[in-house]
């Protein structure tokens, strides 16, 4: 495994003043990769789903994440669906990423995606953790992982997502912190779109293209 650096907000205080508008924030956090990353000025965008996505939210993700500025870094996780479409894309158009996990660094989940966690840092992005070395993920560090990438972006945007879908946790901590919040609209038959359709309706940014995920980015950016 690659270096794994410390997070804290004694060695990055740049990247606590984010994460210190949580509840009950981390101590620190563990990065391996780019840890420059974190403390970049470019504007980040956090795109995020359905684990179960069907074949529209795969091709939207990809089309969004491979449309969006130049300048802006997509933070997301590794796991099946929306996220993997969303890493997939960066990768293939060499967009800066930052990866956050609910596992220890040294166990990639879901293990089917390993070699796309290397490839991240090979590529020159970052992953990024609260759970310690050698930590197993569980419900509560990826409700922990989705408030840390919420708190790291300045935009978060669902691109398909269920009535119970965890990206909805995400959604809301977002809410909470007053980051924009977008959603792809979706078929009101398909119950894959049924969470974002509801995030629509509750006031959050209508996505319908890569500009109008741009669009949402100048206002928030972190200088």
């Amino acid at each position: 495994m690659s270096t794994v650096t410390e997070i804290t907000a004694a060695t990055h205080p740049d990247v606590f003043a984010r994460i210190t508008r949580l509840d009950t924030p981390p101590a620190s956090m563990w990065a391996v990769g780019n840890v420059d990353l974190l403390s970049d000025s470019a504007p980040r965008v956090m795109v995020t789903g359905a684990r179960a996505c069907t074949a529209y939210g795969e091709h939207i993700t990809g089309e969004l994440v491979t449309g969006m500025r130049r300048d802006v870094t997509l933070v997301t996780g590794l796991a099946y669906g929306v996220e993997g479409a969303a890493v997939r894309a960066a990768l293939a158009s060499g967009r800066p990423l930052i990866v956050v996990s609910a596992s220890g660094l040294d166990r990639p989940y879901p293990l089917a995606h390993a070699d796309m966690h290397r490839r991240v840092i090979d590529a020159g992005g970052v992953v990024i953790s609260s759970a310690p070395i050698g930590a197993v993920p569980t419900r509560h560090r990826f409700l922990e992982r989705g408030r840390i990438a919420a708190a790291l972006a300045d935009a978060v945007i669902i691109t398909e997502a269920g009535p119970r879908s965890g990206a909805l946790h995400i959604a809301a901590t977002a809410h909470d912190l007053g980051i924009p919040r977008g959603a792809v609209p979706g078929p009101i038959t398909s119950p894959a779109s049924m969470g974002a359709n509801v995030m629509l309706s509750e006031g959050a940014h209508v996505i319908t293209s890569a500009d109008s995920i741009d669009a949402l980015v100048p206002a928030v950016a972190v200088a």
